[in-house]
């Protein structure tokens, strides 16, 4: 422990330092001394040297002790603060802990559902290929039976035809609608239909706005039901 009391001799007298708490005995037993606010000390003359230093030996243990208490409230404090660190050191490596344990949590979750995901659109793929596969096959056995090809070209005719407005665009129309309609018949005849043929066939050349969609459509062919 540094000494409670410091006395330092100067040329014009003496210059000491002491606990706060003696700060009124101090001035009412030396009531010329003057106060150093750069240096914090208490200033006296040469004249004063003997009376301080029986005062210092006067006051000595007391001043001590008020060092010892103030040491041990410091000390206190640091301990209190030190434990208020500690305790938010603990409150923060908690949640730091919970965050990764969670964090953790949700990339198992992320991961496994990249995994399905990845699965999905494997498993859907190999059903779109099924199905286009089917529906080749299905082509396939409608070709058989019809030309699919001039019906489809013949259909294409149509919508294109539907933009035009000279006098002969009716004419080209209601021929290319003939055709498509011939081989439809020779495809339905052997047992097959499709939904986007017979919207193309119920198409009005005059209705643009509400029937050319309808001969745009994906031809899907399918078995009628018995």
């Amino acid at each position: 422990m540094a000494r409670s009391i410091q006395v330092t001799r100067t040329s014009n007298g003496a210059k000491i330092k002491f606990p706060f708490d003696l700060k009124d005995n101090f001035r009412a037993a030396f009531k010329s001394a003057k106060w150093d606010p750069v240096q914090k000390v208490w200033k006296v003359g040469p004249r004063s040297i003997k009376r301080l230093e029986q005062w210092v030996k006067a006051v000595q243990d007391a001043a001590d002790e008020i060092a010892t208490h103030d040491e041990r409230e410091f000390a206190m404090r640091d301990l209190e603060a030190l434990a208020r660190e500690v305790s938010e050191i603990r409150e923060w490596r908690a949640a730091q802990i919970q965050f990764a344990a969670e964090l953790k949590e949700t990339l198992i979750l992320i991961e496994a559902a990249r995994v399905e995901l990845a699965e999905m659109k494997a498993a859907y793929k190999e059903e779109q290929a099924a199905v286009a596969d089917m529906r080749a096959q299905i082509e396939e056995a409608v070709s058989d039976h019809c030309d699919l090809e001039k019906m489809k070209a013949a259909r294409t005719m149509m919508a294109v035809v539907m933009l035009l407005r000279k006098a002969k665009a009716t004419e080209e129309y209601n021929e290319s609608k003939s055709i498509v309609l011939a081989e439809y018949e020779r495809a339905k005849a052997a047992g097959f239909y499709s939904d986007a043929i017979e919207l193309a066939l119920s198409a009005n050349k005059n209705r643009l706005d509400r029937d050319r969609q309808d001969l745009l459509r994906e031809i899907i062919w399918q078995r009628a039901e018995c």
